[in-house]
């Protein structure tokens, strides 16, 4: 089975606080900025805002795409936009910016269950696993003890994600935080078949808001890192 990690808030919405923007909802008739409507996490908000809230992103927001969303609600031009660490933690750290929510929250609401998304699993060519599947069982039990770990010691773990990555312990601490490394079990590095009825309701989201043509079987799932 493939190896995952999960998303607990995964990429955030932040709005300054003078738009009134107090949900994904209020979107509408409102100035937002993201990388692309076509990327990862964009698709993700498209469902729910679509599903939750009776909006369309592609039709009821002033969409700005820029590689730069954080500077973009930094400097004015937009109401909203969607950010993931440092952007963030630039914008919060102004005073002027809010979060409102993030997709591990409006995915909770959708699915009316409180299990974390998996998000991004390492998949193997089967022809690898068959010759080696010893080579494979080691990876997996590698990542097991690492979620262990980090259950155990998250100071330590932190403190050599800092070293290794040459990040700042904000960044460290986001990133654990975004991967749900706090809630989830070692046990779930495997894609189980509660995570395909997860994946079931994704496409189906998907699906209805026109990104997918069809729900893809449960042997070709295709997740994407947003």
């Amino acid at each position: 089975a493939p190896m995952c990690s999960s998303v607990n808030q995964g990429a955030l919405l932040v709005a300054s606080k003078k738009s009134g923007i107090k949900c994904l909802g209020d979107l509408k008739g409102k100035r937002l900025a993201l990388k692309s409507l076509a990327g990862g996490s964009a698709v993700f908000y498209l469902g729910f805002a679509k599903k939750l809230y009776g909006i369309d992103l592609r039709r009821d927001v002033k969409v700005y795409e820029t590689e730069n969303p954080a500077g973009a609600l930094m400097n004015g031009l937009v109401d909203a936009c969607i950010a993931w660490g440092p952007g963030y933690k630039k914008l919060m750290a102004t005073g002027q910016c809010v979060r409102i929510t993030s997709l591990g929250e409006e995915w909770k609401k959708y699915s009316g269950s409180n299990r974390l998304l998996v998000y991004g699993p390492w998949i193997a060519q089967g022809e690898f696993v068959r010759k080696h599947p010893e080579a494979v069982k080691d990876f997996l039990d590698c990542q097991y003890e690492a979620f262990k770990f980090y259950k155990q010691h998250p100071d330590e773990a932190n403190r050599m994600v800092m070293e290794y990555g040459n990040v700042p312990k904000s960044v460290a601490e986001f990133v654990a935080d975004y991967l749900g490394l706090n809630d989830v079990e070692p046990e779930r590095v495997y894609f189980s078949e509660k995570d395909k009825e997860d994946y079931h309701k994704l496409f189906t989201m998907f699906r209805d808001v026109g990104y997918i043509k069809e729900i893809p079987d449960d042997s070709v799932y295709l997740i994407t890192r947003g």
